[in-house]
C-alpha cells in the first residue's frame, strides 16, 4: 500500500493530469498534501478557498437553503471550477486530463462534542477532451480535534484524487478510501459514481459495501435507486419506519405500512406532510451461508421500489438501535410498526444482555422521548387467535414492565387493518417464486407482482 506523500507524488509526476483545488473549512488540507509531496506545479493549476460567506456567493451563488456544507454547495464548487479549467487552458486540454476536486466541510465546534462533517467531490476526465466523470462522498469526522479532523479530510481527499485519476474499479476505490485514516476517525455514509466511467457502477451496491465493511452503520436510497445522505432527508421530520427482511416485500407487509401511515396522519394530522416513512433491513437479514448475496438484494430493493418507498440499510441487531440512530435527526415523533408476532421477540431477554441494564435498559432506549411502536393485529398460528397489544402477555417475569409500557401508551394497535390476513411468510413465498407456484401473486401487492415478473426478480422463470 503506497503512503499518502507517495500517491500525491505520484500524482503530482504525471504530466497528463492537472487540475484545480476549491476547499472550504478546515484549511487547504487536501492541496497542502500535494505542496509538501513536492512537484506540486505538475498537478496544481489553481488553489483557493472562498471562506467569507460573500465572497462564496459572489463565485458560486447563493445556497437557498441557507447551508454551506452541504452537497448543493460541492456541486456548485465542482461545476464552476471544472468549467473554468477548460475555458481557460485550452491548448494545454490537448494532452491533458483535466479535473477540479472541492470540498465543503465544517470541523467539530470550539466546545462541542458532535462530529465534524464535510462534503468530498471530484470531476475529473479520463481521457483529454473526454466527458467527465464524478464522485460525490459525505463524511463524519471522529477525531477529538479541529487539527486532527483537518488532517483526516486532507489524506480522505488525496486518496479519492489518486483512486479516481488511476481509474480503479469503484470497489477497490471505497477500501483506499480510508488508507492511513481507518474507520475510527472517519466514517464514509453516503458515495455516488457517476459519468462514463462508471457506467456499470449500481450505486446501491457500494452504499451497500459502505455498511457491509463497516465504512457507515447505515446508508439510504430513494425508490429511483439514489443514494441520500440520510441526516439531509431527515432533519426534522416525523418518521415511520418498518423492520422487515422484505424477500419479498408481502400483502402484509404493504398493509402494515399503509396502516401505519394513516394512523400517524389521524395522531399527527399537522406533521402529515412532513412525514418521513421508511422500509429498513439490516444486513444481517441479507448475509446467507456464503456472504451477501447482491442479487438478491437488488431483487428486493427493485420490488420496494415498485411501492415507491426509500429503503434504509442498517447494520443494526435490535429495534432500540434503529431508534437511537434515528434519533439524531429529528426531536419530531419516532413511530416504529410492527407485526405482533414480533413482539415474542422484543420481549426476548436474550437480546438485551449486552446491556448493563438488561432489558430494562433496552425498553429504555427503544421508547425514549417521542417513540412509540404501532402494533398490527395478527392471528397466531397455533391457537388461531388474533394477538393485539392488548391480548399480548409476555412471561411473567417482564409483565409488570409490560404493563407500565402500556400504560405510557408505547405500544398503539394500528386501527382499521386488513383482517382477511395470509399465514403465508416472505420465505414461504419466495420459494413458490423459485418453483414456479402461481400462487404467490396473490399474496404480493399487484405492483410488486408485475415488476417481479417484468424484470424476473427473485429467480423468477414464468
Amino acid at each position: 500500500m503506497s503512503s499518502i506523500k507517495e500517491k500525491a507524488l505520484n500524482i503530482n509526476l504525471d504530466p497528463s493530469i492537472y487540475g484545480s483545488f476549491a476547499e472550504i473549512g478546515a484549511g487547504q488540507e487536501v492541496v497542502r498534501k500535494f505542496f509538501i509531496a513536492g512537484a506540486s506545479s505538475g498537478t496544481v493549476a489553481k488553489s483557493m478557498s472562498a471562506y467569507d460567506m460573500q465572497f462564496s456567493d459572489e463565485i458560486y451563488g447563493k445556497e437557498e437553503s441557507g447551508r454551506y456544507v452541504c452537497e448543493a454547495r460541492l456541486l456548485k464548487m465542482l461545476d464552476h471550477e471544472y468549467t473554468l479549467i477548460n475555458e481557460r487552458l485550452t491548448e494545454k486540454a490537448e494532452h491533458t486530463k483535466f479535473f477540479a476536486f472541492a470540498d465543503t466541510v465544517a470541523t467539530t465546534p470550539y466546545g462541542s462534542t458532535a462530529p465534524g462533517h464535510g462534503w468530498l467531490g471530484i470531476r475529473y476526465q479520463t481521457e483529454a477532451h473526454g466527458p467527465f466523470n464524478e464522485i460525490v462522498l459525505h463524511i463524519k469526522m471522529h477525531d477529538p480535534s479541529n487539527q486532527l479532523q483537518a488532517d483526516a479530510i486532507g489524506t480522505v481527499g488525496v486518496n479519492l484524487i489518486y483512486g479516481a485519476t488511476r481509474e480503479l474499479p469503484a470497489e477497490e476505490l471505497i477500501e483506499q478510501l480510508i488508507d492511513e485514516v481507518g474507520q475510527r476517525r472517519i466514517e464514509i455514509d453516503m458515495i455516488r459514481f457517476s459519468g462514463p466511467a462508471h457506467k456499470e457502477v449500481d450505486n446501491r451496491i457500494m452504499s451497500l459495501k459502505l455498511v457491509e465493511e463497516g465504512f457507515t452503520s447505515a446508508v439510504l436510497f430513494t425508490p429511483q435507486g439514489e443514494v441520500l445522505q440520510i441526516s439531509d432527508y431527515l432533519y426534522k421530520r416525523p418518521i415511520l419506519v418498518q423492520r422487515g427482511s422484505f424477500n419479498p416485500v408481502t400483502k402484509i407487509h404493504w398493509d402494515l405500512q399503509e396502516s401505519g401511515i394513516a394512523q400517524f396522519k389521524k395522531e399527527f394530522p399537522e406533521d402529515a406532510d412532513k412525514l418521513a416513512v421508511l422500509m429498513e433491513i439490516t444486513v444481517h437479514n441479507l448475509n446467507s451461508a456464503s456472504g451477501i448475496d447482491r442479487l438478491n438484494f437488488l431483487d428486493r430493493m427493485d420490488a420496494i421500489a415498485a411501492l415507491n418507498q426509500p429503503v434504509l440499510i442498517t447494520n443494526f441487531f435490535l429495534f432500540y438501535q434503529v431508534r437511537q440512530f434515528l434519533q439524531q435527526f429529528t426531536k419530531l415523533p419516532i413511530r416504529m410498526v410492527l407485526g405482533a408476532s414480533l413482539l415474542q421477540k422484543l420481549f426476548n431477554r436474550e437480546h438485551y444482555q449486552d446491556l448493563k441494564g438488561g432489558v430494562l435498559e433496552g425498553f429504555g432506549r427503544l421508547v425514549k422521548g417521542q417513540t412509540k411502536l404501532y402494533i398490527y393485529p395478527q392471528t397466531d398460528s397455533k391457537t388461531g387467535d388474533l394477538v393485539t397489544s392488548d391480548t399480548y402477555r409476555p412471561k411473567a417475569e417482564l409483565s409488570l414492565l409490560y404493563e407500565y409500557l402500556m400504560a405510557r401508551g408505547k405500544f398503539v394497535d394500528i386501527l382499521g387493518c386488513a383482517t382477511d390476513q395470509s399465514s403465508y411468510n416472505s420465505q414461504e413465498i419466495l420459494e413458490m417464486i423459485e418453483s414456479g407456484n402461481p400462487d404467490w401473486e396473490k399474496l404480493v401487492p399487484k405492483e410488486v407482482a408485475s415488476i417481479i415478473k417484468q424484470k424476473k426478480l427473485f429467480s423468477f422463470n414464468g
